[in-house]
């Protein structure tokens, strides 16, 4: 079992639980439980990942970051076309930004891509907020 560190704030009911990655023995174990499969992520380069359950409403936002050595162009593509081909409806930012960003909704769950140059490589966060 992989321990993560559990942060609960008592006056918000929020819960957030962190992946000790350091402790991650695989790069599946780099993911917070629960988070949905398929989205592409590069789990061997993650550098923060945890979940945050909310009460009420309750819903479950998953966040994973990590840094890539893909363009940030190329990352972009890649998450139109995995939207796309999941049947997400899709919201683009401003295509010209420095800071790429893509939201989406589908069943009542909504996606968010983040992307950026960060020094010599791209930097990516990923959000997916599941509601029941």
């Amino acid at each position: 079992f992989l321990s993560k560190k559990s942060v609960k704030n008592d006056k918000t009911g929020v819960e957030v639980k962190y992946v000790q990655l350091d402790q991650a023995k695989t790069d599946a174990e780099k993911l917070p439980q629960g988070f949905p499969e398929g989205i592409p992520v590069e789990a061997a380069v993650v550098t923060e990942s945890y979940a945050a359950k909310y009460q009420d409403p309750p819903a479950t936002q998953y966040t994973v970051t990590f840094r890539t050595s893909k363009s940030v162009e190329a990352k972009y593509k890649e998450y139109v076309d995995y939207l796309t081909a999941e049947g997400y409806q899709i919201s683009e930012g401003d295509k010209n930004a420095p800071v790429k960003t893509l939201q989406a909704t589908k069943a009542n769950d909504d996606f968010l891509a983040v992307i950026s140059k960060l020094g010599s490589s791209t930097q990516v966060q990923v959000g997916f907020l599941d509601r029941p």
